[in-house]
């Protein structure tokens, strides 16, 4: 017996080679991509560290910078 359909990744999003993650960063809904291709094991560790940010956020102690150096946010912050 199958697990059934697999449900989709809330906040994870599979692009054509990478996978972008959303969340909300001092009020502001922010997306940022992972350069790694779209597997589901993949999506969920994107998951996972969608789940950590969400969780630093909460604790006031996400460093933008320390997970998406490039991201043009990482200074603004």
């Amino acid at each position: 017996m199958g697990r059934g359909p697999a449900q989709p990744l809330r906040g994870v999003e599979a692009r054509d080679s990478s996978i972008r993650i959303k969340f909300m960063h001092q009020g502001a809904w922010r997306r940022e991509t992972l350069k790694i291709p779209p597997t589901p094991a993949n999506m969920r560790y994107a998951s996972k560290i969608r789940e950590e940010i969400l969780w630093k956020i909460q604790l006031g102690q996400f460093d933008y910078a320390e997970y998406f150096p490039d991201s043009k946010h990482a200074t603004a912050t």
